[in-house]
C-alpha cells in the first residue's frame, strides 16, 4: 500500500464526481458560437466561448475563472476546450478557465503586428472583447494567450510591446520570420527592459527542416526554407542568454512534429508549464488525518494559489461542503469544524455556509447554537426549508402532508445516468427511501413538494410535478446534485 504517494486533489474531485450523475438524453455541450460587432474592426465577429459550467459536475455559480484566448479560434477551440476541460476538472493539473475562440475574417489583417503601440486588433481585444467578456462571464482577472504561426508572432509582439494585457502565452511555431524577423527584433529590444510586469511564456518550435538538410545543421544554412525554423532559435537563444527578469520562460522543441501537427501537444505542455504550481502537494497521509492537518494544508495550498494567479482563487463552496460533512460524518469534529469555518469565510455572504455550520452545531447536540446559526443563515435568505426546521427545532410543529398525499410521492424513481433505481414507500404515515446500499431514511416535509432527511438534515429533495403527477426530484447534497425521474 502507497503509504508516502502524493495525493492530488484530483482524487477529491473525482470522488466527488463519482457522486454526481448526469442527466440522460441531452448532448454533450462544449462550447457555444455567438455573434459580436466590433466598432474597432467595423465587423461582425463570432466568439467561440467554453465555460466551466458547460461540463462541471457540480456547477459553482459563484465562481470566477481565469480566461484563455485562442487564436485562429475555428482551427483550434474544440482540442484546447476538451483539453483545459480534462486537465481541470478531471485531473486538477490546472485551474478550471472560460476558454474564448477568435476565428479569423482576415487572418493578416488580424494577426501580423501592424505598429509597435498597437493595432485595431490589439484595441479590439483590449477595448471591447475583453470588457464584454468580463461583464457578461465569470472571468477573473487572468488572462492567457495562445497563437500557433501568425498567432504566435502575435502573441509574441504582445507579450513585447502590450504585457499587461495578458499574465501569460503560449507561443506555437511562431512565424517570426515574417518581414525579415522584423517584429522578433523589436522584442528582443524590449523584453530586457526594467519595470515590466512579471509575465510567463512558452514557445514550441516543430521541425520545418527541409527533407535535404535533415541530420546536417541547418542553423548554418541560409536559404529561406529554413528562415522560420532558425528565426524561433535564434529567438531561444537570446532569451535563454539574456534571460529577462521579468520573463518565466520555456521552451520545446518538438522534433518528430511539424507546423500543422505540433499545436496538441504543444498546448498541453504549454498549459503544463505556466500552471506548473497548480497541482496539490497534500500527501495522503496529511488527507486522512482525522485533525485539522489536511484543513491547514488545504487552506495553504489556495492561499498559495492565489500569490500565484493574482487574485483570490477559492476552493468550490461543493468541494467545501463535501470535505465537511464527511469529515462529519465519520465523527472527525475538529476537522469537520474547520471545513464548516473556512467555507463561511471562503463565501462570506453564504447563507448555505451558515445553515451547514448550524446543522453542525445540531450534530454535536448544541440545539441553542444551532438555532443561533440558523438565525443568521435566515437573515441572508429566507429559506422555506430552514424556516420550517428552526420552527420544528423550537417544538412548533412542521409542514404536514396528509398520509394519502404522501403516497402521490411513492414510487421507483430513476437516477439519470446511473442507472440505479431509488424506492420511496409510505410507512405508519411518512415518507421513507431505500436507496440500495443504504439503510432506509426517513424524509421529512419541510413545504410542498419539498422534504429533508431526518439523519441528515443539509439535504433537500424537490420533487417535480406535470399537473398533480409527480414526475421525479432533484435532491441537493454535500456531495453532489441527483437528478431522478420516476418510473
Amino acid at each position: 500500500m502507497r503509504t508516502k504517494s502524493t495525493f492530488l486533489l484530483s482524487l477529491l474531485f473525482l470522488l466527488l464526481s463519482a457522486m454526481a450523475f448526469s442527466q440522460a438524453r441531452l448532448p454533450v455541450v462544449i462550447g457555444q458560437k455567438q455573434g459580436f460587432y466590433s466598432k474597432q474592426l467595423n465587423e461582425n465577429r463570432q466568439l467561440w466561448i467554453y465555460t466551466p459550467d458547460q461540463t462541471a459536475y457540480t456547477p459553482d455559480s459563484g465562481r470566477k475563472y481565469p480566461v484563455l484566448y485562442v487564436l485562429d479560434g475555428d482551427a483550434h477551440f474544440y482540442s484546447v476546450a476538451g483539453m483545459v476541460q480534462q486537465l481541470s476538472q478531471a485531473n486538477s493539473l490546472v485551474p478550471e478557465m472560460i476558454v474564448v475562440g477568435l476565428p479569423n475574417t482576415n487572418r493578416t489583417r488580424d494577426l501580423v503586428p501592424s505598429s509597435r503601440k498597437d493595432s485595431n486588433f490589439v484595441s479590439f481585444l483590449e477595448q471591447e472583447l475583453f470588457p464584454y467578456i468580463e461583464t457578461n462571464y465569470p472571468a477573473a482577472p487572468y488572462r492567457t494567450l495562445i497563437g500557433h504561426s501568425l498567432g504566435g508572432l502575435l502573441a509574441i509582439d504582445i507579450l513585447a510591446q502590450r504585457p499587461e494585457l495578458f499574465q501569460s502565452y503560449i507561443a506555437i511555431d511562431a512565424s517570426l520570420w515574417f518581414n525579415n524577423q522584423k517584429f522578433a527584433k523589436a522584442a528582443q529590444a524590449s523584453l530586457p527592459k526594467p519595470g515590466r510586469p512579471a509575465r510567463s511564456l512558452f514557445l514550441g518550435i516543430a521541425n520545418t527542416v527541409p527533407e535535404a538538410l535533415k541530420g546536417k545543421d541547418f542553423q548554418q544554412d541560409r536559404t529561406f526554407s529554413t528562415q522560420h525554423i532558425r528565426s524561433l532559435f535564434d529567438f531561444d537563444r537570446f532569451l535563454v542568454e539574456k534571460k529577462p527578469d521579468s520573463l518565466r520562460y520555456a521552451k520545446q522543441y518538438y522534433e518528430k512534429e511539424t507546423h500543422s501537427s505540433v499545436p496538441l501537444i504543444c498546448t498541453y505542455d504549454g498549459l503544463r508549464f505556466i500552471f506548473d504550481f497548480y497541482p496539490s502537494r497534500i500527501t495522503e497521509k496529511e488527507y486522512l488525518d482525522t485533525g485539522v492537518v489536511f484543513p491547514d494544508r488545504f487552506r495553504q495550498y489556495y492561499r498559495s494559489m492565489s500569490e500565484q494567479m493574482g487574485y483570490a482563487h477559492l476552493p468550490t463552496a461543493s468541494s467545501l461542503r463535501y470535505l465537511a460533512f464527511e469529515a462529519l460524518g465519520k465523527r472527525q469534529y475538529a476537522k469537520a469544524e474547520a471545513f464548516f469555518r473556512y467555507h463561511m469565510e471562503a463565501y462570506p455572504s453564504s447563507y448555505k455556509a451558515l445553515e451547514d455550520y448550524g446543522d453542525y452545531q445540531l450534530n454535536r447536540k448544541d440545539t441553542a447554537k444551532a438555532l443561533e446559526w440558523y438565525a443568521k443563515a435566515l437573515d441572508r435568505r429566507k429559506d422555506t426549508g430552514l424556516v420550517v426546521k428552526v420552527r420544528m427545532l423550537r417544538g412548533g410543529t412542521g409542514f404536514t402532508v396528509a398520509p394519502a398525499t404522501l403516497q402521490d410521492y411513492a414510487g421507483y424513481y430513476l437516477l439519470e445516468g446511473s442507472g440505479v433505481t431509488i424506492q420511496i414507500y409510505t410507512k405508519e404515515g411518512k415518507l421513507w427511501t431505500k436507496v440500495p446500499g443504504q439503510a432506509d431514511g426517513e424524509l421529512l416535509p419541510l413545504a410542498r413538494d419539498l422534504f429533508t432527511s431526518r439523519d441528515n438534515p443539509s439535504y433537500r429533495t424537490r420533487f417535480h410535478r406535470a399537473g398533480k403527477r409527480i414526475t421525479g426530484f432533484r435532491s441537493d447534497q454535500p456531495n453532489g446534485i441527483f437528478n431522478a425521474v420516476k418510473k
